[in-house]
C-alpha cells in the first residue's frame, strides 16, 4: 500500500471534498482524483459514493479512514513531541503490577521513578502474570511486577530482577493442623 495515497484519502475524507483537499495539499484536483482511483484499485472496492455534490464515505472507506485517522493523528503527535528539545519531553512509564502484587509494594517499587529531575507519564494496570507478559512482549509494557519468574520458554525474552522477598506463614487450628501434617504442603 502507498502511504502517500493513503494520506491523500484521509485528507480528502477530512475535508469532505476533493477540492478542499486539493488547496490543502497544493495539488490539482485531478492529480487527487489520479491518485485515490489508484488506491481504491489497489483495496479492491470504493472508499466514497457520491450523493449529490458530497463525498460520502462507503463501509470499506469508514474502515480505511479509522486506521488512517489512528495512523496519521499519532504520526503528528510525535511529530509535535520530537519538536521539543528532548530535556523537555516527559519519560513515560507503562507498568504492568500482577494481580498479585499488593498496591502499596508496588507503589513503594515504582515510587523513585516519580522522584526523577524530569515529568514522568507513569500508566499502571492491573492483570494475570501471563497476560501482563505478553503485553510486555509485544512491548505495550515497559515493566511488569510480579510474584514469580517467567516460564522457561518465556524467560529467555525478559531480563528478570528480583526486587524483593517477603516470608509466608501458614497457621492453622491445632486439629486441622495435625490432618495437614503428613503430607505438607501437597496436603492443602
Amino acid at each position: 500500500m502507498n502511504y502517500r495515497h493513503l494520506h491523500y484519502f484521509w485528507v480528502i475524507a477530512r475535508e469532505g471534498s476533493i477540492a478542499k483537499a486539493s488547496q490543502l495539499l497544493d495539488l490539482t484536483p485531478q492529480t487527487l482524483s489520479g491518485q485515490l482511483a489508484t488506491l481504491e484499485n489497489n483495496l479492491g472496492g470504493a472508499l466514497f459514493r457520491r450523493e449529490r455534490r458530497r463525498l460520502i464515505l462507503t463501509e470499506l472507506g469508514k474502515t480505511v479512514f479509522q486506521y488512517a485517522n489512528e495512523m496519521f493523528t499519532t504520526a503528528q503527535a510525535l511529530s509535535d513531541l520530537l519538536e521539543q528539545p528532548p530535556e523537555g519531553r516527559p519519560l513515560t512509564l507503562a507498568a504492568g503490577i500482577s494481580a498479585s502484587i499488593h498496591k502499596l509494594i508496588a507503589y513503594q517499587l515504582l515510587e523513585p521513578a516519580m522522584e526523577l529531575a524530569r515529568e514522568v507519564k507513569l500508566t499502571c494496570q492491573t492483570g494475570s502474570h501471563s497476560a501482563l507478559l505478553d503485553q510486555l512482549s509485544r512491548r505495550e509494557l515497559d515493566l511488569v511486577l510480579t510474584d514469580r519468574e517467567p516460564e522457561a520458554g518465556e524467560a529467555s525474552h525478559f531480563h528478570t530482577r528480583q526486587l524483593a522477598s517477603s516470608a509466608m506463614s501458614l497457621f492453622a487450628a491445632e486439629t486441622l493442623a495435625q490432618t495437614l501434617t503428613r503430607d505438607f504442603p501437597r496436603s492443602l
